[in-house]
């Protein structure tokens, strides 16, 4: 393949990857401003939710943001009850994080629609596309 020929294919990829950002934002927005949270509150939400638990500090360094700015997060969450705070058995000193029924559901909505724009492809093509996301993500294989 000629530099030219690949850099004409770098370029519909990189609008892809745009258009495929826009519809996961259209598709995430709606359901985003009924409960009215910000980009940051949802990051916590959505780590919540594959992680299950996790304290402050764990937030706090997933997000690159000091511990205080996390607990303002967090504790806005709590008070529409998308979050609550819960001792851990392990050290009662330490304050997990965990997502309530509230959010769970909610997320499973937000989930489901936005996986809609993925039904163009069957199993094997989104296998596939796993894989390079991840290869180009320098995840390794996780698919």
């Amino acid at each position: 393949m000629e530099n030219k020929e690949r850099k004409k294919i770098l370029e519909n990829i990189f609008e892809d990857i745009y258009t495929i950002r826009q519809k996961l934002a259209s598709e995430l927005n709606l359901p985003l401003h009924k409960i009215h949270i910000s980009y940051s509150q949802w990051l916590v939400l959505n780590l919540l939710r594959k992680n299950y638990s996790l304290s402050i500090k764990d937030i706090a360094a997933f997000l690159d943001i000091t511990s205080s700015a996390a607990t303002q997060i967090v504790d806005s969450l709590v008070s529409r009850d998308l979050v609550s705070r819960k001792r851990s058995e392990e050290d009662r000193r330490v304050l997990k994080i965990a997502l309530s029924k509230k959010s769970v559901d909610y997320l499973k909505k937000c989930f489901d629609k936005a996986s809609l724009i993925f039904d163009v492809l069957d199993n094997d093509e989104l296998m596939q596309y796993c894989r390079l996301n991840n290869k180009i993500a320098g995840k390794g294989t996780i698919c």
